[in-house]
Parts: structure tokens; sequence; C-alpha cells
């Protein structure tokens, strides 16, 4: 594994993005998009790891940019940044992450060891599908 993983943030709230590229910065480069056409170019220019996306921002929706990305970059982890701060909603979230095909969902109340937890399983995961890709 490279010494710091490269991710990809996409998303346009300030303050919540930056809660999160503090959090990911412990353990990876971290650049950041604000909308789905940012990110693409970005993963057009350089090698990443995994993308955290938020729920929505500016021109688009976590499920538009999953869609695109997955069709683009497949073996490329996405997790999704929940929207809200309730344990129900945060439950309902998930499945419907899951089942639209992202790594995992972030929760607003997660602790930044489990997040950096869910991005090292991300990492962990697109190395050895580049792996078994080469095989």
């Amino acid at each position: 594994m490279r010494q710091k993983p490269n991710v990809l943030l996409i998303g346009d709230d300030d303050a919540r993005m930056a809660k999160w590229r503090e959090t990911f910065e412990r353990s990876a480069r971290v650049a950041q998009a604000e909308d789905l056409p940012q990110a693409l170019q970005q993963l057009a220019r350089a090698d990443y790891d995994a993308v955290g996306e938020d729920w929505r921002f500016h021109c688009g929706t976590w499920r538009e940019a999953l869609q695109l990305l997955g069709a683009i970059y497949p073996d490329l982890p996405v997790i999704v940044i929940s929207r809200s701060d309730g344990m129900e909603q945060e439950i309902q979230e998930w499945k419907e992450v899951i089942a639209a095909g992202a790594f995992d969902l972030l929760l607003a109340s997660d602790h930044q060891s489990a997040a950096l937890s869910v991005l090292e399983q991300a990492v962990a995961t697109s190395e050895a599908r580049t792996l078994h890709a080469t095989v």
C-alpha cells in the first residue's frame, strides 16, 4: 500500500466538507470537488483510491454521482456521507446507498476512528480489486 491513499471528496457544503477533509487527512491525501463535472476532471487527471461524496451537492446527488462513477470507474469505492443525524433515518439511508452499490455510508455522528476505518477498508478493497485485475 502507498504511504497515504488518495481520496476525492465531492461536496459543496464548506462546513461539512471541512469536517470530513480534516478527518480523512489524518491518513490520506485529500482533494475536493464541488460537483460531479469537477470530480470527473480530477479523476481523469489523477489516480484515486476512494471517493467520499456528500448526499447532495451543486448540480447533483449521491445517486447520480454513484451511477456515473460506477460506470466509468467500477473498481473505485464510493462512500456516501449521510445527510441526517437521526438513527432511524440513517439506517434507511444506509440500506439505500448499499442497495445502489456504494461501498458504505458515513454517518454524521461517526467518530473519526469509525470514518477512518471505513476509508481504510475502502482503500484495501480498491487495492485488492486492482491486484486481482492484473493477475
